[in-house]
């Protein structure tokens, strides 16, 4: 709904959790491997290039050690996975406290393996203020050095979680070049005519 009047921009793919889910366990089961199931994933198109995302909407339900047992098997399960820095798991927290506490978390996780996936923060109160398109995105579980040349973030395990640099969807690191257009995006006028199957079909 935000995208849908943008011209450079929009969701190309919505997975939805059931899906998302099984087909991802499909997978570790033939693989003989654990997997991150997500609450759904997605392909955001900007500018002619693709965000891969993997979404996480947190109630603040899980308990710590199952929070760190997902942040891990996320780790694991894109380990070895081509161009894993660019993909994206987008959390989104119930309240600043639960934010910070996932970026302690990813920063312990990654003082010992640091080549994954790029993890992402926000907080449902943030969406509000300033939509799903705007600056919501903090890094976390990378150190500085580890970090984008063009732009310095500040530290991944803040005190308060209000002083974090954050990004836009579309500034995040971008994948591939597609043939698919902005016109092709989910919402778009008979964007379906163009899309046998619907929007789980890429």
């Amino acid at each position: 709904m935000a995208s849908r009047l943008s011209i450079d921009q929009g969701l190309l793919l919505w997975i939805g959790e059931e899906s998302s889910r099984s087909s991802r366990r499909a997978w570790g089961k033939e693989h003989r491997r654990l997997v991150a199931t997500p609450d759904g994933e997605g392909l955001y198109l900007a500018n002619g290039r693709t965000i891969r995302f993997d979404l996480e909407w947190d109630q603040g339900t899980e308990s710590l050690i199952r929070l760190r047992a997902k942040l891990r098997t996320y780790v694991g399960y894109y380990k070895n996975t081509r161009g894993a820095d660019h993909e994206h798991v987008l959390f989104v927290l119930h309240r600043e406290g639960r934010e910070t506490l996932l970026h302690n978390l990813l920063g312990d996780l990654f003082e010992a393996r640091s080549h994954c996936c790029r993890f992402w923060t926000t907080t449902v109160d943030r969406i509000g203020q300033v939509g799903p398109l705007g600056p919501l995105w903090a890094a976390a579980g990378r150190r500085d050095s580890e970090t984008d040349d063009d732009e310095e973030l500040e530290d991944a395990r803040p005190d308060d979680p209000r002083r974090l640099h954050r990004r836009r969807l579309t500034q995040l690191p971008t994948g591939n070049r597609l043939t698919r257009t902005v016109a092709d995006c989910i919402g778009r006028p008979q964007w379906w005519e163009r899309r046998p199957g619907g929007g789980e079909v890429g």
